[in-house]
């Protein structure tokens, strides 16, 4: 299972207001990746997927971005479970909280105004990633017996991917039925 949230931030002198996506794997703790606001969350989703399988479920809260139609119709087609957790309860979510306040602490609090961060979103993802890469999913935990989730992560059971770059993509094409009217106005 795949835990999904949102963290909110500032960034550059602008101080921008941006939101980062975090997709934890529930068991080892390992970040999968980043996507750098919520509007894209099937695009992290595509890129968690293309990088490392096929995961059974997705767990996340009942932001505006989790409850959209688009994301139920690509879970459906990708045959991965949606589960929205509890409304006004962050304990559902423990492990991802716990994990956005330790990103938010060593990496995204030095964003705020800071004249050298580019608050473009290519540019912040960059940065992101590389604070998964080389440093969180890097370092032991006390709660795994000193291991780091990228070995807990590596020496876990083998992922399932889709057939083809191509039949992914396929997945996330999604349909919408419109009723048109004879004055040319959908209903």
């Amino acid at each position: 299972m795949v835990l999904c949230d949102g963290k909110h931030f500032r960034a550059g002198s602008s101080r921008a207001k941006r939101v980062v996506l975090f997709f934890l794997d529930d068991a080892t703790r390992f970040v999968l990746g980043a996507a750098e606001s919520s509007a894209l969350f099937l695009r992290g989703l595509f890129d968690v997927i293309s990088r490392y399988g096929l995961m059974d479920a997705v767990y996340f809260d009942h932001g505006s971005g989790f409850t959209a139609s688009d994301c139920a119709s690509v879970a459906r087609g990708l045959g991965i479970l949606l589960v929205h957790g509890e409304k006004g309860y962050p304990e559902g979510r423990g492990k991802i909280e716990r994990f956005n306040g330790a990103a938010g602490m060593a990496l995204l609090r030095g964003f705020d105004a800071n004249p050298e961060i580019d608050p473009a979103f290519s540019a912040l993802e960059l940065r992101i990633q590389h604070y998964l890469d080389r440093g969180y999913n890097r370092q032991p935990h006390e709660s795994m017996a000193g291991r780091s989730p990228a070995a807990r992560f590596a020496a876990g059971r083998p992922l399932r991917f889709p057939e083809s770059e191509n039949v992914l993509r396929q997945k996330f094409v999604v349909y919408e039925n419109w009723r048109v009217s004879n004055d040319n106005m959908s209903t």
